[in-house]
């Protein structure tokens, strides 16, 4: 069977940061859908980078691409149709938005691609040259370009994803990350106890923090299997996954290493501009795209904002996620980590978005040893921490007015000046007392107001 022609009518050039990704997605969507052998799809990239790139990528880098492509092909998709071409008369494939821009391909040289879904050839334009067919696909062929959910981590990290890991400063993220890394690099079992499956492979390691010491420290203590994990090639150097250089060079880095996930420490790091622009949403989407390409997870570590006295949640809090929503959107899963109590390294795990599969049952870990104990420090994985059940606010502010009206009514004024110094929001007083208390016009006033405590309330107090 003749090599795949890469798409050349229309096509706008690609330009640095563009490149890697468009032949990547190439390759896959060329392998997923069965067209042509290795050897011919290694030929189109090849063929693509000639003709579309600007400047074209040096042609080891292309079959690198081509490498890493054809050994991620693990799972096969259902062959697409095969199709008569009208114009050459032989075997032709017809793949269902293949191609970089999404036409239709014909494998014969010359050829003008099979036919539509609906039956009869493609339009042609009066050079004879296929034209662009409708902008849509059907059901039956989405589903000859979609594939079942994998998983990493059964339940909590899924192939070809973005993963959030997140909780706040020294609550544990890298430890769990680094634990995470170990069980891929060396087969062992998942932190929550689940049988890990897999066959041992790489964890690629974008660390943004420039904490490389320590973390070389850590992976020591825990025995992990320092080969199996990879960094670029200049690992004091920022790389921005926002900069199109960047992004490129760190996606080569991946797809040489051909690992089986990667982890970004720490996702506002790794970005030059504010991690509160709603354009994040555009390096999401690379990364998604990436992740889909190379069918590995990607783990975004990251931060919590600082906490609020409107933020009433004990643990983990995953309103508090710093940063433009978007990340919470385009996650399929948000993990968190917290401290039961602030200082202790018991920390517990838990998952609050999970758009794949059912919540996981949470989990705990301890931290021992480390450099102020001169020990190696070890994770020991088990059920998460004892935390009493919390107090609300209201439930606080209700204590609070039986408190100070229980002697008797009292200047709503005094109350409210009160109530504030205790951290109470004006809100949460509003409705604390309508449960508890009940207002009267003060004496000979008509604006100023006594609180008092209702019968109800009066019987706890008593």
């Amino acid at each position: 069977m003749p090599a795949p022609q890469p798409p050349r009518e229309g096509r706008q050039p690609l330009r640095e940061g563009q490149r890697h990704t468009a032949l990547t997605s190439l390759a896959g969507k060329l392998l997923n859908a069965g067209l042509g052998t290795p050897e011919q799809v290694r030929a189109a990239l090849h063929a693509a980078n000639r003709e579309q790139c600007d400047p074209p990528l040096p042609e080891s880098e292309v079959d690198a691409i081509a490498t890493a492509t054809v050994t991620w092909n693990r799972r096969p998709s259902p062959s697409p149709r095969e199709q008569a071409c009208p114009d050459c008369g032989d075997e032709a494939w017809s793949l269902p938005g293949g191609g970089i821009g999404g036409s239709r391909l014909c494998l014969v040289p010359g050829g003008t691609g099979g036919s539509p879904v609906s039956g009869g050839p493609p339009p042609h334009d009066p050079a004879g040259h296929a034209t662009h067919l409708p902008g849509f696909i059907n059901g039956v062929e989405l589903g000859a370009m979609v594939r079942a959910t994998s998983w990493l981590w059964p339940g909590w990290i899924a192939d070809e994803h973005i993963t959030v890991l997140a909780g706040e400063s020294g609550a544990g993220k890298s430890w769990l990350a680094l634990a995470l890394a170990r069980c891929v690099a060396q087969g062992l079992p998942w932190p929550d106890g689940r049988p890990n499956e897999l066959e041992p492979g790489r964890v690629f390691w974008l660390e943004s923090e420039g904490r490389l010491g320590v973390l070389h420290e850590r992976l020591t203590d825990l025995g992990l299997d320092r080969e199996k994990l990879c960094f670029m090639r200049e690992p004091y150097v920022s790389y921005y996954l926002d900069r199109p250089r960047d992004y490129e060079a760190v996606v080569d880095a991946v797809t040489l290493s051909q690992p089986r996930a990667l982890i970004v420490d720490a996702w506002s790091k790794s970005l030059a501009g504010s991690e509160n622009d709603a354009d994040v949403r555009f390096c999401l989407d690379d990364l998604q795209s990436l992740a889909r390409t190379l069918r590995i997870p990607i783990v975004l570590i990251h931060h919590l904002r600082k906490k609020q006295l409107t933020d009433y949640a004990e643990g983990f809090d995953f309103d508090r996620l710093r940063g433009s929503s978007v990340l919470s959107q385009v996650a399929t899963c948000i993990i968190g980590v917290d401290q039961a109590e602030r200082g202790v390294p018991h920390c517990r795990v838990s998952c609050g978005k999970a758009n794949l599969a059912p919540l996981p049952e949470p989990f705990g870990f301890t931290i021992t040893g480390g450099f102020r104990s001169g020990a190696p420090a070890q994770l020991i994985f088990g059920p998460p921490p004892h935390r009493d059940e919390p107090t609300s606010r209201l439930d606080e502010a209700k204590a609070f007015l039986r408190q100070a009206l229980a002697n008797g009514p009292r200047p709503a004024n005094e109350v409210k000046e009160e109530a504030k110094e205790e951290g109470i929001s004006e809100h949460t007083l509003r409705r604390a007392r309508a449960d508890v208390c009940v207002a009267h016009r003060q004496p000979g006033s008509q604006t100023k107001w006594l609180w008092a405590l209702n019968v109800e309330s009066q019987e706890n107090v008593g």
